[in-house]
């Protein structure tokens, strides 16, 4: 993919994130269908730290499931910090009803992101990453 500003994938069934590495995107919107690969978008993240990815903005990743994801996964190795800012100017959930938690990372251009983390009610795990002003 060529210089997209947004790039959107509908119930993709199996999607590897270490593949997301090489888009070339500035906002990206990805729901699927079942579970997801925690360890692998911490792969992602990861490679996003090492300087990957440098034109993305925001990543949205929405999956259906009825348990609480594991968030450690997620987050091993990451260097996180975590925070009550937010990279949204407009946040249509309540964080605190949604158990919305938010960590701050920084890659080698130092440039920091916030990733956002909530499970609503059982019916979907939520990922968030943001670029922080």
């Amino acid at each position: 993919m060529t210089n997209l500003k947004h790039f959107e994938i509908d119930y993709q069934s199996s999607l590897d994130f270490v593949d997301i590495c090489s888009w070339n995107v500035e906002s990206s919107l990805i729901m699927l269908g079942d579970k997801i690969s925690l360890s692998d978008l911490n792969r992602f993240f990861k490679r996003w730290i090492k300087g990957s990815n440098p034109k993305l903005e925001e990543l949205s990743i929405l999956w259906d499931t009825k348990f609480i994801p594991n968030w450690n996964i997620l987050l091993k190795g990451l260097k996180t910090i975590e925070t009550e800012e937010d990279g949204e100017e407009e946040d249509d959930y309540d964080d605190e009803e949604r158990g919305a938690k938010k960590y701050i990372i920084k890659n080698v251009h130092g440039i920091s992101a916030i990733i956002k983390v909530m499970h609503s009610g059982g019916d979907c795990g939520v990922v968030k990453f943001i670029l922080k002003n």
